[in-house]
């Protein structure tokens, strides 16, 4: 027998989880069959190439499972800390629960969305600083590495249990609207509302901050290029909501 659940295994819809479920399936046939397996534990393979990458992840990992689940605040504490490292703002935070609330998110989740916006690009501690902090044009390979980051992001969180219901907003922050982003190029309401929240706070947050490649923009035009975003990227609803939010901060 072979298991598969989902948000654990970051499929993106059932063919997806099915897809799984008969990877796992296979492996328990190629050992010997009468075994029943989950999809983890065909993933080894993949846990020790993430291992391999960074440090910081095996640490949260070991942390992890040292500790009971109701004592796990202090590896969400942990993670949270390496995620700000990696972009993860107060204002920006404020912004995605503030957008979340106004679309009538209830409060617990709200405060979810809020903490998924956090740890969004936590996939980005596994990938070299050569090619987060280039300054020029990435190659169509370090590109595919970039656009790896919220599977890889999952796989950091996923044995975490405090981190389960962040995990499709992680997955899915760089979808867009009209189906051209990834990781699986979902479209419209098929993408979580929450990655949805996020992917406009996250675009914004990058556009008014410095990168390696480019200054910061000013205010006006950053939200000047989420408007034109707006049906192609974004879903008009959030936006119009954003744009509400940034001009009224308080």
């Amino acid at each position: 027998m072979g298991v598969a659940s989902y948000p654990e295994e970051w499929a993106a819809n059932s063919l997806g989880l099915m897809d799984a479920a008969w990877k796992v399936l296979n492996k328990a046939k190629a050992d010997g069959g009468h075994k029943v397996y989950a999809a983890s534990d065909a993933a080894e393979e993949k846990k020790a190439d993430i291992l391999e990458g960074s440090r910081d992840v095996k640490y949260l990992w070991e942390r992890s499972a040292q500790i009971s689940e109701s004592s796990q605040n202090g590896v969400r504490d942990v993670v949270f800390e390496k995620a700000k490292g990696l972009g993860g703002t107060e204002d920006m935070m404020l912004r995605t629960k503030r957008l979340a609330e106004a679309l009538g998110v209830p409060g617990l989740e709200a405060e979810v969305i809020r903490q998924a916006a956090l740890v969004r690009d936590l996939g980005k501690l596994v990938l070299s600083e050569e090619v987060l902090n280039k300054p020029s044009a990435l190659s169509p390979k370090e590109l595919g590495e970039i656009r790896n980051h919220p599977q890889l992001g999952v796989e950091i969180l996923k044995p975490i249990k405090i981190f389960k219901e962040m995990i499709p907003l992680v997955l899915h922050h760089h979808e867009k609207w009209n189906g051209t982003g990834y990781p699986f190029h979902l479209k419209g309401e098929k993408i979580p509302l929450g990655a949805r929240i996020i992917a406009v706070a996250d675009t914004y947050e990058a556009l008014i901050s410095d990168r390696p490649y480019r200054k910061a923009y000013p205010k006006e035009e950053a939200l000047k290029i989420i408007n034109q975003e707006s049906g192609v990227s974004f879903d008009p609803v959030v936006v119009d909501e954003f744009m509400k939010i940034v001009s009224n901060p308080a």
